[in-house]
């Protein structure tokens, strides 16, 4: 027999092997690429999502101190304020109104922060900004209408009602000017950038969560002998994804922020408002993390380790003998599971079902290898309590009943 004929078999498995890694690598950079689509889909494109963002942006102190000295500079920018003090004071103190002017700018950021800290307003804030992004929405697909508004190539948020307020808060009886408080939100090239991003992110929403899952099952079915190493890889690149989605939060995401936001006095407001409006990310990392130690413990679970045979062991005759009750108390835990909806994704439908998939599966593939590893499983006498599985984690010898007294000696 040639060399190469030994060798081909031999180089085989290893192409192989790199095959699987490929998929395995490249399966998670689409995950990666997947969570952030999904981030910007479900927060930045959804109204109730980024409504509620906005409440809770308006709940932190340094948000709101900011939002206030903006409100604040716009009404004494666009209102005489000090002409409105002279029609109100007496005759005979109007030559206060300068001074008493000054005072009145240095408490009005106070006052507005007191006007947006209450329930009343924030929910009513809500509603506005709810409406404000439904009608920017509707601008995204080529319409505009509303508190958001497209005039001379830019879009505009109309922050005037809250001007308004702020200057009724402060006894100005003079209606502010309307063109007051327009917050300039993306100029025209801008918006066709986030169109056309926004058309992309629609499509690629879906495709790229079937794609993942599609090449991590393919890269566990290729791996053949070793699918318990590519299972437990898997599960790992999963953990490493969302482990690097919180860094991109928390450290990228504060670095971008904070190179965007030139006022230094501005930058913790803006850091606050990048946290609270990416906690879906946050939620979505979690959630990958998770996934990928479920794949982990599966692997482990199924592998030749003494206190994971021990588990296949002791559960060995429940599979044989009280397998509705198994399946009873795997279910019991799932739907526990879903009521604690630690993670978004099982608190969507689609979400739900995958994981009722995983755990389907990855209950049909632990009994099927422990009773093909423990045929003969079942019987009282077969099943250790907990004390014997605990034992048998451990390494000890024996179950948890006593071993039968030696019999007595002849008389």
């Amino acid at each position: 027999m040639s060399a190469a004929a030994v060798s081909a078999p031999e180089s085989s498995p290893k192409k192989h092997r790199v095959w699987v890694w490929t998929i395995i690598v490249v399966a998670a950079i689409v995950t990666l690429v997947a969570s952030l689509t999904i981030f910007v889909k479900r927060e930045a494109l959804d109204s109730q999502a980024f409504s509620s963002a906005s409440v809770k942006m308006l709940e932190d102190q340094q948000i709101r101190d900011a939002l206030s000295v903006y409100l604040t500079d716009q009404l004494f920018s666009n209102l005489d304020v000090q002409a409105q003090l002279q029609q109100i004071l007496p005759k005979q103190t109007k030559s206060l109104a300068g001074p008493a002017t000054g005072l009145l700018r240095e408490f009005a950021p106070r006052a507005a922060s007191d006007i947006l800290a209450q329930p009343a307003v924030q929910n009513q804030f809500q509603t506005l900004t709810y409406n404000a992004h439904k009608r920017f929405m509707a601008i995204i697909n080529g319409k505009s209408s509303g508190a958001v508004q497209t005039e001379n190539g830019e879009v505009v948020l109309d922050l005037h009602p809250i001007v308004q307020q702020l200057a009724d808060r402060l006894g100005l009886s003079a209606q502010v000017a309307p063109d007051t408080g327009r917050l300039v939100v993306f100029t025209s090239s801008q918006l066709k950038l986030v169109q056309d991003a926004v058309k992309a992110i629609k499509v690629l929403n879906v495709f790229l969560i079937i794609l993942v899952l599609i090449l991590y099952a393919v890269a566990v079915w290729l791996a053949g002998g070793w699918r318990r190493a590519a299972l437990r890889a898997s599960g790992w690149s999963l953990v490493i994804v969302g482990v690097l989605l919180l860094v991109v939060r928390r450290i990228v995401g504060n670095e971008i922020v904070g190179s965007l936001v030139k006022a230094e006095s501005d930058k913790t407001a803006a850091r606050h408002a990048w946290l609270i409006g990416s906690q879906l990310l946050a939620n979505v990392a979690w959630a990958i993390v998770f996934y990928g130690v479920f794949l982990v413990i599966a692997a482990w679970l199924a592998g030749g380790t003494r206190p994971a045979t021990a588990i296949r062991r002791w559960l060995a005759p429940a599979f044989n003998e009280r397998l509705g009750v198994v399946i009873a108390a795997v279910v019991v835990l799932y739907l526990l599971l879903i009521l604690w909806g630690p993670t978004p994704a099982l608190q969507q439908w689609w979400g739900i079902l995958l994981g009722a998939a995983l755990v389907a599966v990855g209950f049909w593939a632990l009994r099927r290898e422990t009773l093909q590893e423990f045929p003969d499983a079942g019987g009282t006498t077969q099943w250790p309590d907990m004390r014997g599985g605990w034992n048998k984690l451990r390494g000890g010898k024996g179950g948890g009943s006593e071993p039968p007294a030696p019999p007595a000696p002849p008389a």
